[in-house]
């Protein structure tokens, strides 16, 4: 049993909610369709038009998703092309600058979700456009950790996790790989089975066998018990 549980199981109901006028379906299409680069598809373009409308109107959050689907976007076009560097647009950079400046007098006022997009902002990504600060990226994700919602919480540790993941690829630290593992148990801890198979991958590449197969059983385990209830609700409806 794998660690992937694909979307097309949920696109159509996604797609059905989308005809309906709900926003947070053609929402959640439209970041889909802009991580594979499809500028036409319509729920790609409906949600473009969305957050540009909500940007236009000092909206954040909405600046910092345009920038996120544009670049996705335009990078993966170019990945279609056969680029490997990739350029970093000034308008798009700008638009992550204004987004920043935004939601970092949100996130003094408390708000834990402009914690977390600030820490996405800063931290180190291969498709980055603006200059990681990781000292900052881990401020905002640690305080989204200790101030945030269950959701949250899992969201901000799965992205400190990614930090220190990435620091193991530029250094040989072992800290480095200690707390990525550290964060990635604590996202479990809350329920996340993502990290249960980003735990495997990570024993696997640093050698350790038993414990990717531990963790191996244990996301075997834990997607077993979603299907075996899934399956369930559907004979019982």
């Amino acid at each position: 049993m794998g660690c992937v549980m694909p979307f097309s199981e949920f696109a159509e109901g996604l797609k059905r909610a989308a005809d309906n006028g709900n926003v947070k379906a053609f929402e959640a299409l439209g970041d889909v369709c802009g991580r594979f680069g499809d500028s036409e598809y319509s729920w790609f373009k409906r949600a473009v038009s969305y957050y540009e409308f909500q940007a236009e109107k000092g909206d954040a959050f909405a600046m910092k998703k345009l920038a996120d689907m544009k670049i996705r976007f335009l990078q993966a076009d170019l990945s279609r092309e056969g680029h490997v560097d990739f350029p970093k647009p000034p308008k798009i950079c700008k638009l992550y600058e204004l987004a920043a400046a935004m939601l970092k007098n949100l996130a003094e006022a408390g708000n834990v979700e402009a914690m977390i997009q600030l820490g996405d902002i800063y931290r180190p990504k291969v498709d980055g456009v603006i200059k990681p600060k990781k000292a900052k990226a881990i401020k905002y994700l640690t305080q989204a950790f200790e101030l945030g919602s269950p959701d949250l919480k899992i969201t901000a540790c799965k992205m400190l996790a990614d930090i220190y993941e990435w620091e193991t690829i530029v250094s040989v630290a072992t800290d480095n790989f200690t707390k990525a593992v550290e964060w990635f148990e604590k996202a479990v801890a809350l329920g996340d089975f993502d990290s249960m198979c980003k735990l495997v991958e990570l024993h696997k590449k640093a050698g350790n066998s038993a414990e990717a197969e531990t963790w191996q059983r244990k996301a075997d385990a834990a997607q077993a018990k979603v299907l075996s209830e899934v399956e369930n609700i559907l004979q019982n409806l």
